[in-house]
């Protein structure tokens, strides 16, 4: 927001947010500006300014007007009761009749084209009740029936024709009564009716209504510090929940609906009372970008990269919510036989909105490489397992989708073919004691795919401690079932943890006489065992293939210590 301001107003008009007057803390700085962000541009503008430069207004829309009502033009302690109507459409200001009683920090509602002003301070310095409407049809005002608790510092919201008024406050002798209480006005019978109080009572909130749920944000407590809190009341239940907390502690705000999303605009970082300097240009938003309905579609941007490679359709949404996704490179292990792309990615989705039935998951995965895009699935980890939800594979799009009915992480795994891992050892029959030990380890594929993640581990033998291995690929030779390599490559450290060598050869290609590719390890250990022990070593290979044939997969050597 191009100016910085608290004690604020704010309302949407056909997706545009217009944030109203305002002030800063240090008097007697008010503001008459009105601006309009476009979320659709990310962009704000400036609008023709408001006639009465004021803040503590109330504020409301009737028939794509917005009416600014109340509050404060100067630091005199002489409240408003000023009535100003900004048309969007053309720009333009108009000055309607006055509000029968003066105040600052009202709040407002509009119900079946009236608006209502309630609650606030007036020009006798009382704590007010006082409920007003207005008829923009005929610019007139009549007096409803008065709020059960006079209070001011309060928020307003409408829903299904009735006005919730949530929190609020006053002061006595220089202490503030923060209120957690919540009444609703139904204008229809003019009957105020208590509700379920917040569960954190404060003043100087904001409150916004989507999907038929009243968000109460920010304010402050009793010892006029900001908050963040967020929090939700559904109006069918009658009950309160957390929301996540705004990432901003701030009170003095004003909060607007646009586009399926609540954005908080301004407010104050500061104690009240604290020097200018507070005021905050910055918004916020708890978007829903899942409204309820049927077959809903949502493509949530990536908060990792700002991409967007994730199509959600939800067969059926009962309460609005927002649904976030967060990739990673990290995640649950790959099942056993599949394999994820270069670069590997997770994909983390939530959502806060309330659904059932089933919800079609496509990803497209441009810009990961897979060998075989062919044998890719969708994979949901559930329960901690990965399952394969798998709908269609389409490579020409580079697009795979799946069917599943709750949201945690996915990933796309390419299915790997089998491959035949075999591996052979040697080292000298005998050794004497005290001496240094070598083993050479060879590894070969035998096909017929492409073997990944190709491993060796070689847990050293009692009688021996670790001295060095290392690796490296180069030409090998199988014999009897026996494989032997010779590198001239530099090889690469293989890596000794609790006793147990590990090196992670990576990817081999298919053994034959033309390519006759493979690994050899050089393992070093000195021998500690006395005479006359034997001393048996036994290696493994294995791969992210499945590997129909086993009995390959281990090599043994026996030395004698003489």
């Amino acid at each position: 927001m191009p100016t910085a301001r608290g004690w604020l107003g704010a309302a949407d008009v056909s997706g545009i947010l217009y944030a109203v007057g305002g002030a800063t803390s240090a008097c007697p700085t008010k503001y008459s500006v009105i601006e309009a962000y476009d979320p659709s541009i990310r962009q704000w503008q400036t609008k023709q300014p408001m006639p009465t430069a004021r803040s503590h207004v109330a504020v409301g829309v009737v028939n794509g007007i917005i009416y600014v009502v109340g509050g404060i033009a100067d630091c005199s302690g002489v409240y408003l009761a000023t009535l100003e109507a900004y048309d969007p459409a053309t720009d333009t200001w108009t000055t309607k009749s006055p509000m029968p009683t003066a105040r600052h920090s009202p709040a407002a509602g509009v119900v079946n084209g009236i608006l209502y002003v309630v609650g606030g301070r007036d020009n006798s310095q009382n704590w007010t009740g006082t409920v007003e409407a207005y008829d923009p049809a005929t610019d007139r005002w009549t007096t409803k029936a008065s709020m059960p608790t006079a209070r001011g510092h309060l928020a307003a919201g409408v829903i299904n024709g009735i006005l919730y008024a949530a929190g609020g406050a006053i002061d006595t002798g220089g202490f503030v009564t923060a209120f957690a209480t919540v009444e609703a006005f139904d204008p229809a019978t003019n009957t105020w009716t208590t509700k379920s109080p917040m569960p954190t009572a404060r003043w100087a909130l904001g409150i916004g209504v989507a999907d038929n749920r009243l968000y109460a944000v920010g304010g402050a407590d009793a010892q006029e510090a900001p908050l963040a809190v967020t929090e939700m009341y559904d109006p069918s239940t009658g009950s309160w929940s957390g929301v996540a907390p705004m990432p901003t502690l701030r009170g003095w705000l004003a909060v607007g609906s646009a586009t399926n999303a609540l954005y908080v605009v301004g407010g104050s970082t500061c104690n009240l009372g604290a020097a200018a300097g507070c005021e905050l240009t910055t918004s916020e938003v708890l978007e829903n970008n899942t409204p309820a309905g049927t077959n809903v579609v949502v493509q949530p941007r990536d908060t990792s990269t700002g991409n967007v490679p994730v199509t959600l359709t939800f067969s059926m949404v009962t309460h609005a919510g927002d649904t976030t996704l967060a990739t990673s490179n990290t995640g649950p292990t790959p099942p056993s036989g599949f394999q994820l792309g270069t670069p590997a990615i997770y994909y983390n989705l939530t959502t806060t909105a309330t659904f059932s039935g089933n919800i079609a998951v496509c990803i497209t995965y441009a810009g990961t490489t897979f060998s075989d895009p062919s044998q890719l699935t969708l994979q949901h980890y559930e329960s901690g397992s990965w399952v394969n939800v798998t709908t269609n594979l389409d490579t020409a799009e580079m697009i795979v989708c799946g069917s599943v009915s709750s949201l945690s992480p996915f990933a796309v795994f390419q299915k790997l073919s089998p491959a035949d891992v075999a591996i052979g050892k040697s080292g000298a029959s005998t050794v004497k004691a005290g001496a240094n030990l070598t083993y050479g380890i060879g590894v070969v594929n035998l096909g017929p795919n492409n073997a990944t993640g190709v491993v060796v581990k070689d847990p050293v033998p009692a009688g021996t401690t670790f001295v060095s291995a290392q690796f490296a690929k180069g030409s090998c030779t199988v014999s009897s079932g026996k494989v032997s390599c010779a590198v001239s490559q530099p090889p690469a450290p293989c890596v000794f943890t609790s006793g147990i060598v590990t090196c992670n050869i990576g990817a081999l290609a298919p053994f034959s006489a033309s390519n006759p590719t493979g690994a050899e390890i050089e393992l070093v250990v000195h021998v500690t065992a006395p005479r006359g022990v034997t001393i048996t070593n036994t290696a493994t290979v294995s791969a992210s293939n499945p590997d129909p044939k086993s009995a390959n997969n281990s090599a043994k050597a026996m030395t004698s210590v003489r």
